[in-house]
């Protein structure tokens, strides 16, 4: 594949490696709102949004996109940068790669023939996420909990790829993993992975029992109905995104420790997750270049 003409936008430590890692290859790579790393012969930090996207063929942003739906991410930048300003100069026919997108701004920015790719929306890069979040939720637990996880009564609910992966990681530290699953397909995974599982019918009985309860399930899943029967020494860690599956203001009246753990790939390893963006912005421009940019 040729050399290419990046411009990245906004974002956190990912995004100065993914950079670095695109220099490297030799291709071109401008930045704007990304104030993290030393310039190299190709990678120059743009003064203005309108220098950066005039330099560059494909745009990558942050993950995610934007924490409001109104700002950009760009915790490394000293200024904030309005979606609204990224819609009024992108140049029409570009492609953006970026996550977790605003719904109103894709359907927007749609009007200028710009192409917009979720990268988080995609199995490869979600499967690969998987790893750090995995391994930053279970960091998390080792810091809060006054025991080891080994041996540890564990509670995982869902079965998604961020569940799979966790409930894996944790069995092979030696805690006692119970995944809770809603469907068929979720409980012959979980007995093909040798995992213990159980149904969301039987939370009520069953969540007492466990001193960490992990949550992966996008929507309310732990609500009062639910946490109730949680053990008031029990951690519960939430990786859903926002606005998570666990009720937060009920679990601090009853006394329970909740952390709602968000972006931990960014947080815990921002240099193997740049590798992982790394690959998958290269499968995207394969897919959609096929004939070459």
């Amino acid at each position: 594949m040729k050399n290419m003409k990046f411009t990245l936008i906004g974002g956190d430590l990912r995004n100065v490696k993914l950079a670095s890692l695109l220099e490297e290859r030799g291709n071109e790579v401008y930045t704007f709102g990304l104030e993290g790393g030393a310039g190299g012969k190709f990678f120059y930090r743009c003064n203005s949004m309108t220098e950066a996207f005039a330099r560059g063929d494909i745009i990558i942003g942050p993950i995610p996109f934007s924490q409001d739906g109104i700002k950009l991410n760009a915790p490394l930048h000293q200024a904030d940068v309005e979606l609204q300003d990224i819609l009024d100069n992108i140049p029409k026919g570009r492609l953006l790669i970026a996550g977790k997108v605003p719904a109103d701004f894709v359907k927007k920015v749609a009007d200028k023939n710009v192409r917009i790719i979720d990268i988080m929306d995609r199995d490869d890069m979600a499967i690969l996420n998987s790893i750090p979040t995995a391994e930053g939720a279970v960091q998390i637990a080792m810091e809060e909990l006054p025991v080891t996880i080994h041996n540890c009564k564990v509670m995982v609910l869902g079965l998604g790829k961020v569940g799979s992966t966790l409930a894996v990681l944790l069995k092979n530290i030696g805690a006692k993993v119970l995944v809770v699953a809603r469907n068929s397909r979720d409980i012959s995974r979980a007995a093909a992975f040798g995992l213990e599982c159980g149904m969301y019918e039987e939370l009520p009985l069953l969540i007492g029992e466990y001193k960490l309860i992990y949550n992966t399930v996008p929507a309310m899943v732990l609500d009062k109905s639910i946490l109730q029967f949680v053990a008031k020494d029990a951690l519960v860690i939430d990786l859903a995104s926002k606005p998570g599956g666990v009720d937060f203001e009920y679990a601090q009246y009853k006394g329970i420790k909740t952390i709602h753990a968000l972006s931990l790939p960014g947080k815990v390893a921002p240099v193997t997750t740049a590798m992982y963006m790394e690959t998958v912005i290269y499968n995207i421009i394969k897919e959609e270049y096929k004939g070459g940019i």
